[in-house]
């Protein structure tokens, strides 16, 4: 009679602890799908087979001299509303670029066509290694309902841009893709506890009585 109640326990205090994931919104993060889910506004961008972080591939953006001085990529759009806080995370290795951004916008349609924003702007420093550079708890404007993310790079008059961007999160706070903080034990997992300490002690005092 004291397995299934036992069982019954570890249930109630495995719900009590489990870590909470939240979930990375954008299409394609690593660019493992090459370029589906992301349009180029300007500059090429390419996929690079052989630099990435955490691993292969990475985006590479690129605009020679005798070309535009900016390179600039967009997600597709991302239908989120206002009533949530927001994580966004952008891995970048930039070679050469005066500025490299993530920028953030909101829209107050599902398509990502209506009365553009500007949520908030990540800067990243020119850098021969990779690093993850980010924003979080971001309170999204009121009205919201989709957002995109660009990717941008650029440079000074006649510069040119070598940046590449890898594992972009962008979803609701906790951070996309990395587990919570466990919440403390709740009365219910405490009294499961305490019940479980109770269960077994009666069941090894009951084992010793009979050896007895």
């Amino acid at each position: 009679m004291q397995k299934p109640i036992w069982n019954r326990l570890l249930a109630v205090l495995a719900l009590q602890v489990s870590s909470v994931h939240a979930q990375n919104l954008v299409q394609n993060p690593d660019f493992d799908s090459g370029l589906v889910g992301w349009t180029t506004v300007e500059g090429t961008f390419a996929i690079d087979t052989s630099n990435g972080f955490p691993a292969p591939p990475s985006v590479h953006a690129t605009a020679p001299r005798a070309q535009s001085n900016v390179a600039e990529i967009r997600s597709d759009c991302i239908q989120i509303g206002a009533s949530q806080n927001v994580g966004l995370f952008a891995t970048i290795k930039s070679v050469s670029a005066a500025g490299v951004e993530v920028n953030l916008y909101s829209y107050t349609d599902i398509a990502c066509s209506v009365d553009g924003e500007l949520v908030t702007i990540i800067t990243a420093p020119q850098s021969g290694t990779w690093s993850t550079y980010s924003r979080t708890n971001l309170a999204l404007p009121s009205g919201t309902h989709s957002v995109l993310i660009g990717l941008d790079a650029f440079s000074l008059a006649n510069g040119s841009v070598d940046t590449y961007f890898d594992h972009i999160l962008f979803g609701p706070t906790p951070t996309p893709n990395r587990p919570a903080p466990a919440p403390a034990l709740g009365f219910v997992a405490t009294c499961a506890l305490a019940v479980a300490f109770f269960v077994t002690a009666s069941v090894r005092l009951r084992r010793r009585r009979v050896r007895a």
